[in-house]
């Protein structure tokens, strides 16, 4: 294993160091070019001067700049042969000139005043407009009229990806910051933005490009990814404004209420959210977590226990609103005060309520060497989840000092209740009950030319299960489950600097503890693979040292990082039912490298690599009796310390030309995972037993994506295309015989938003699918096709009165001999009496489709679902923004 990895980590170094010429001659042959621009009359300085940089035959861009407040700019090309330089500014006779291809060029320029005769004449500001790395789109130039909220608008950004929980892709990757203002209010919760800020309070949308939210790392730590910046209205700003939403309906009777308050001035900022409907939007994920790594510490903090027991409803592939049956509450409030000496206070609270009913009728099979094995199940789910957080954030973020303090407490609770009929009826009901606090604190202090830092992060964790199956027979089995976990992790670093190279060593410190009782009664051997009462008394420690240098180089378009963290780990099992305990200890080498390079102002490239060794602290995995986990499926640990091993790489290219709203990039992602446990199913009809037996096994997935994004000014139009392609290998033993699963996934997603006239805007989704399931190397293959095709038409009749049409066309082969064929129609129509105050009736499903079907790989089994729809229903709202 050792060789191996240091022969993976010499490929990598020596990679990384072979690129490095490459892109030290590329930049070694950049133009450098700039100079002064002045007024010809009174030879002042010229700011926001727009100078274009084309080949020497007019046909391309092949570079741009602004100037600033003292008239200076410059530029940096990459060709090696002659151009020419454009300067414009209204006010101004524009002039071109012709540049010689030298190395270093200055070009001091004069404007000569033009005067502009204006004769009623409405002058809108650029759709898109560029400076160095930042990007600003104008709201008003993307919206359209059936649009609400900023979240609509963003999905029409050339560039820009948005999901429906709120998370924020730009360029292919997800954004590290969501700002209102500059401010982080939200921290991770973008959905609150993106799904209840009015565009109409917004002007316009800042990309921030390679942002560092930690200020007093600019220097020494790059970053791939952007931060979103909502640039609000002079008239949004220094007050409340927001919007509220009441409606009712039928079929059955139809409720959606909602308000949002919003303030920001240079004191306060402020988001308020209160919803509550059972019309099929999922409110919740408005406060879901987004993914964000912890900016100091990566993903080393994460150590959340979950819920055992899998009885929630798997949601299909199809439009969330379309199956969700629910009866949900959400409050949350969020305000963040600016205190003296740059210090911020920000306090948050949420709270969601949910009931969510659903059926289901599914066909299983299970995957064996020498075949499958097959059942069904027709199910009635009713799942109550409630949450409620509270956050208290102390910040300072300045060029030579951060400080930074989250304390958060969370409690969860969440009951289910599913009713199954078919080859082996049951009811299972499950109560999961959750508490949690922590406090995160960051330091990072600039001293001379070197900074020190200090972190600790600590969280404490505890839980109350209680899971029943009530078989056919009057057969009862109730397991009661507590745990308790602590974790600790601080770290301190010195990073000293000089002539962009910057050398980090940091000591750290890791202490985890978790500790889970267990009792699973009833008639056990009833069911055919257990004998008796499994009791588990089961504690995990696991004491982590380490000593992680890391040496960086960082350039404006280049930068290049390497990690080597020494690891010291000593974990340790405690059997306290058998009296048993088990210590061991190791030493880990963890290598990872990191590359970011801007190939000139159009292209830009990154590589990263990193080997990941590490014991497995997943405390289920060792528990030496059998635990519930559904009605099918009981877990057995192996009380054997698993040894992770983790192999991941990536690199993407990607292109963006702001000026001409053009956007992609070719993606790729490899991981590999080497167990030291192997998941062993033995069956008793539907019912599993799954062991850990010691067993070294590999899983892998890879992925290949590219997109290519396109704004049209002249329809008001943005067009995109994704493909992905997505490969996952997993190795399992079923009855005694290991098989190999692969997954292979192709998915083709192209989109399409024009207005093209005052009177209609139409926008186009589709999705077009085809999954592959190969067992041992082809020996039996499945494949799926899946084909989702959307597309919206709104008409303006008159500047009150707005249409809406929506189709989707869904086509999905639930089994290779059977498919479905669905079509899905919406309606509305909205009239505004007011620019404050607008009236909705929308029609959903008015085609009345009542099931959907489809099927699923996962890396055992084979499933084919059908799910109950809403049916047609209909919603009269009034909006009212203030």
């Amino acid at each position: 294993m050792f060789i191996s990895a240091r022969l993976i980590i010499r490929k990598i170094v020596y990679f990384l160091f072979a690129f490095i010429p490459l892109f030290a001659a590329a930049q070694s042959t950049e133009h450098k070019v700039g100079g002064k621009i002045v007024d010809e009359a009174s030879n002042s300085p010229l700011a926001g001067v727009i100078v274009t940089a084309y080949a020497d035959d007019q046909t391309a861009i092949i570079g741009h700049t602004t100037s600033n407040a003292a008239g200076h700019y410059s530029l940096a090309l990459a060709q090696n042969h002659k151009f020419i330089l454009s300067f414009a500014l209204l006010g101004y006779q524009s002039i071109k000139i012709h540049v010689d291809g030298q190395s270093t060029v200055t070009r001091d320029v004069t404007l000569k005043q033009q005067p502009i005769n204006l004769r009623e004449i409405k002058i809108k500001p650029p759709r898109i407009t560029h400076v160095k790395d930042t990007i600003r789109y104008q709201v008003d130039q993307f919206a359209q009229n059936m649009d609400r909220t900023i979240g609509d608008v963003l999905r029409k950004l050339p560039g820009m990806e948005v999901t429906e929980s709120g998370a924020v892709l730009y360029n292919g990757k997800a954004i590290n910051r969501f700002y209102i203002e500059g401010i982080n209010l939200l921290d991770d919760k973008y959905g609150l933005a993106v799904n209840n800020v009015d565009f109409r309070d917004v002007n316009q949308v800042e990309i921030l490009e390679n942002h560092q939210p930690v200020k007093v790392l600019e220097e020494i730590v790059g970053s791939d990814r952007a931060a979103l910046n909502l640039k609000l209205k002079d008239s949004s700003k220094g007050k409340w404004v927001g919007n509220a939403t009441a409606g009712v309906g039928t079929t059955p009777f139809l409720w959606d209420v909602s308000a949002t308050a919003m303030q920001a001035s240079a004191k306060l900022q402020s988001l308020n959210v209160v919803k509550t409907n059972n019309t099929g939007n999922n409110i919740s994920e408005d406060v879901k977590n987004q993914s964000i790594e912890d900016l100091l510490s990566g993903a080393e903090n994460n150590v959340t226990m979950e819920n055992p027991l899998q009885m929630q409803i798997v949601p299909p592939k199809l439009k969330e609103s379309r199956y969700y049956f629910n009866k949900s509450v959400l409050a949350n409030t969020r305000s963040i005060w600016n205190l003296k000496r740059d210090f911020s206070a920000k306090a948050a609270i949420d709270y969601t309520r949910d009931v969510l009913v659903n059926e289901t009728q599914a066909e299983q099979a299970y995957l064996m060497a020498d075949g499958s094995y097959r059942f069904s199940e027709f199910s009635h789910f009713v799942s109550k989840p409630s949450r409620l957080d509270a956050t208290f954030n102390i910040n300072k973020n300045v060029s030579d000092f951060f400080l930074d303090n989250t304390l958060r407490t969370k409690v969860s609770w969440e009951s289910d209740d599913i009713a199954t009929i078919g080859t082996a009826p049951n009811a299972q009901s499950g109560d999961f009950r959750q508490y949690t606090v922590q406090n995160n604190f960051n330091f990072v202090k600039l001293i001379g030319d070197k900074r020190v830092s200090l972190n600790s992060f600590t969280r404490y964790d505890q839980q109350q299960i209680l899971g029943l199956v009530l078989y056919n027979d009057s057969l009862g089995i109730k397991q009661l489950m507590q745990t308790a976990s602590f974790f600790h992790h601080m770290h301190a670093s010195n990073t000293f600097t000089f002539n962009g190279w910057s050398l980090e060593s940091r000591l750290g410190w890791k202490e985890t503890v978790k500790h889970l009782e267990s009792t699973l009664d009833g008639p056990l051997n009833a069911i055919g693979l257990i004998e008796s009462a499994q009791v588990n008394n089961f504690q995990l420690n696991e004491t982590n040292f380490y000593y992680k240098p890391q040496v960086s180089y960082k350039k404006p378009n280049f930068s290049i990082r390497f990690n080597l963290p020494i690891v010291y780990t000593i974990p340790r099992l405690h059997d306290n039912r058998m009296k048993k305990s088990r210590r061991e200890q190791f030493f880990f080498v963890n290598p990872s490298a990191n590359m970011m390079v801007h190939l000139n102002p159009f292209f830009r490239f990154s590589l990263r690599g990193a080997i990941d060794n590490q014991i497995n602290t997943e405390v289920l995995r060792y528990l030496p009796e059998t635990t519930l986990r559904s009605y099918r499926l009981f877990t057995q640990g192996n009380d054997s310390l698993e040894r992770r091993t983790r192999y991941s790489s990536a690199a993407d290219i990607t292109y963006r030309n702001p000026v001409s709203a053009v956007f992609g990039g070719v993606f790729f992602t490899h991981t590999t995972n080497v167990n030291g446990l192997l998941a062993a199913n033995t069956f008793n009809g539907p019912i599993v037993l799954q062991q850990l037996l010691i067993t070294s096994n590999k899983s892998s997935v890879n992925r290949i994506a590219g997109q290519i994004g396109k704004g049209f000014d002249r329809w008001n139009a943005s067009a995109s295309l994704q493909l992905n392609y997505t490969t996952s290998l997993a190795e399992v033993m079923q009855n005694r015989q290991i098989i190999t699963h692969e997954i292979r996934s192709w998915e083709l997603v192209p989109k399409f938003s024009a207005a093209p006239s005052s009177w209609v805007n139409i926008d186009y989704l589709g999705n077009f699918s085809i999954s592959r399931s190969v067992v041992n190397n082809a020996a039996r293959l499945n494949s799926l096709k899946q084909n989702m095709q959307s597309l919206k038409l709104t008409v303006i009749g008159t500047p009150k009165i707005s249409m809406l049409a929506g189709w989707e066309y869904v086509y999905n082969e639930v089994t290779e001999n059977s498919s479905l064929h669905q079509q899905f129609l919406d309606v509305g129509i909205r009239y505004k009496v007011s620019p404050a105050l607008a009236f909705d009736l929308k029609g959903t499903n008015i085609f009345n489709e009542r099931n959907f079907g489809y099927t699923e790989f996962s890396n055992t089994s084979i499933n084919s679902s059908y799910y109950l729809l809403r049916p047609a229903n209909f919603l009269l709202s009034m909006y009212y923004k203030f």
